[in-house]
């Protein structure tokens, strides 16, 4: 009798540890492997499983904010139809005391684009991500996706009709565990605080999707912000308490949300921008000092203050350089100023002759990806690597020899 029990004692021991030990793998092996849809899926399977899932999705949710400092190496600049690179690092560290200075001196170089874009047509920077700059036609008919460093790009057309009285929103990311860029195109009325459509295009199946809004009746205002494979957008009208309401969408997910980490009470012209990587707010206080709200991790919001810049309003803003530094974008004036954060008050101005058009900016890190579709992006690797010539010459071989 006793015998059975610690049988059985040993038994329950040893399944005991085997479900720990499974958990474990499925923890720490299994669900890091899946793609997000396929992961969601798998919380139907059982009441444990939802708790593996919903535990690792909240892992993920928590490192979202934990990435190290990211400093701006170098920033993609558009005006107009006429884009720029500036490398941040020359003259980073100097405390230039002067307002206006010349291009070639702070190497500000002009792009060479390939492609055109019609007189009536505008085209704004939606965003950059592993060296691909994201270009949105404004009426949302297109958007180019463009790599500077290799000078190849490729259009893509909106599939749906639509009619043209609505205001598009754009945004633009990469998802990792898909290995797949998604440029999310999003519809709304040009005079209703509601959204139309929301279309997710995917690079890896060269399609359009059409996704669901589903967290009410909102519009949403100025460029989307890419943070760790989540966008944002600030809502146009604030809460009752005057709170900033942001809402985030999940590339991997496909998912929207309301984002509450930076619910700050802050007057209509606070700016959401990104600060050494991080999902940040800009807004004036009293003295006309620029604050940054930045999320460091859940809970966590830090500031940052800036002093002496030379209006006080801007239309945007990026940061931080590894000098600690940050770019302003000033109404009226479509070059970004350097903000040198350890004096406070030496701001440089790129001087050129144009003054056309929007502004927009954002960090650039060069790569060798290829903007093309896979089919294209196939094809081009031939050529590149003599693969098609060999083809081709093996081909003329056997037709002669027939």
């Amino acid at each position: 009798m006793e015998e059975s029990d610690k049988n059985n004692s040993k038994k329950t021991r040893e399944d005991v540890e085997g479900t720990q030990l499974l958990d474990e793998i499925i923890t720490q092996h299994i669900l890091t492997r899946l793609p997000p849809k396929p992961l969601i899926r798998c919380k139907l399977i059982s009441k444990q499983w939802n708790f593996n899932v919903n535990f690792f999705l909240d892992y993920i949710k928590q490192s979202i904010y934990s990435d190290p400092f990211t400093p701006i190496e170098t920033l993609f600049i558009q005006s107009g139809k006429t884009f720029y690179l500036y490398t941040c690092n020359n003259h980073d560290n100097d405390d230039v005391e002067v307002e206006y200075v010349r291009t070639s001196q702070y190497n500000l170089v002009e792009l060479k684009t390939g492609f055109r874009v019609a007189r009536r047509e505008s085209i704004g920077c939606v965003g950059s991500c592993n060296g691909l700059i994201c270009l949105g036609e404004m009426l949302g008919k297109y958007f180019i996706l463009w790599n500077p460093e290799i000078n190849q790009f490729h259009r893509y057309y909106f599939e749906f009709l639509e009619q043209n009285s609505r205001d598009i929103c754009w945004g633009f990311g990469y998802v990792s565990s898909l290995d797949d860029y998604k440029v999310v195109r999003i519809s709304q009325f040009r005079f209703r605080a509601k959204i139309d459509s929301v279309h997710v295009f995917s690079l890896r199946t060269n399609t359009w999707s059409r996704i669901e809004f589903g967290i009410g009746e909102c519009r949403l205002v100025g460029r989307s912000r890419l943070v760790n494979e989540t966008l944002y957008w600030r809502k146009e009208d604030d809460n009752d308490n005057g709170d900033v309401q942001i809402v985030s969408f999940d590339l991997g997910l496909e998912t929207f949300a309301m984002f509450t980490d930076l619910a700050i009470r802050a007057p209509e012209n606070a700016t959401l921008c990104i600060m050494g990587g991080c999902l940040s707010v800009g807004v004036r206080n009293s003295d006309d000092d620029l604050v940054t709200h930045v999320v460091k991790r859940p809970g966590r919001v830090v500031k940052g203050f800036y002093s002496d810049l030379r209006d006080t309003v801007f239309d945007d803003l990026i940061g931080l350089t590894e000098a600690g530094k940050i770019f302003v974008v000033y109404p009226r004036c479509w070059v970004p100023c350097l903000v040198v954060s350890s004096s406070m008050k030496s701001i440089v101005t790129f001087e050129t002759n144009e003054n056309l058009g929007s502004t927009y900016m954002a960090s650039y890190v060069p790569s060798q990806i290829s903007p093309l579709p896979p089919v294209e992006c196939g094809v081009a690797q031939c050529f590149r690597t003599g693969t098609f010539y060999a083809f081709a010459f093996y081909l003329f071989c056997f037709t002669c020899f027939l």
